[in-house]
């Protein structure tokens, strides 16, 4: 009976020796971010690295492209009514609530849009700028009096044609 228990410690000692073997990577390294210290990250090969920063791009760190608009189908371009009048029609549900059109020779003139289109009369014959108004600011060059614009914003880009 004296022998019975001294073996059935052993045993009891070696599968805890075997579990704690089993439950330990053989290899120094990290499975989580939160293995690594300070602001160092858990990389795929299992060594904790230094973060590395976004590269300049629209897109986001964890790799989900930001959203891109497509063209939406254009409506019938207006006509300008004379050579010093500029129209912008916009083809999207854009939010955008006017423009405001300057130029190097110091022109410049905001109207709000009716209908998605917005009239500027008045426009120079040289390269102006549209500054499109509204919760997303963007603008578009050149424009000059006598142009019928297509407009939609993608992001907080103007796109004209």
């Amino acid at each position: 009976m004296s022998f019975a228990r001294p073996l059935a410690l052993a045993s009891v000692g070696a599968m805890f020796c075997l579990g704690l073997a089993w439950a330990t990577p053989s290899w120094a390294g990290c499975t989580k971010d939160t293995d690594c210290k300070g602001d160092r990250v858990c990389s795929a090969d299992g060594h904790c690295v230094d973060p590395q920063p976004c590269p300049p791009c629209d897109c986001s760190c964890e790799g989900e492209p930001a959203p891109v608009a497509e063209a939406p189908r254009a409506p019938e371009r207006v006509a300008a009514p004379d050579a010093s009048t500029l129209i912008i029609t916009m083809t999207d549900e854009s939010p955008t609530t006017g423009v405001e059109v300057s130029c190097p020779s110091g022109f410049r003139l905001r109207v709000s849009f009716e209908g998605g289109v917005a009239t500027v009369p008045g426009v120079p014959a040289e390269h102006c700028s549209v500054h499109f108004k509204g919760p997303v600011n963007a603008r578009f060059q050149p424009v000059k009096g006598g142009q019928s614009l297509l407009c939609y914003l993608q992001g907080a880009t103007a796109v004209c044609e």
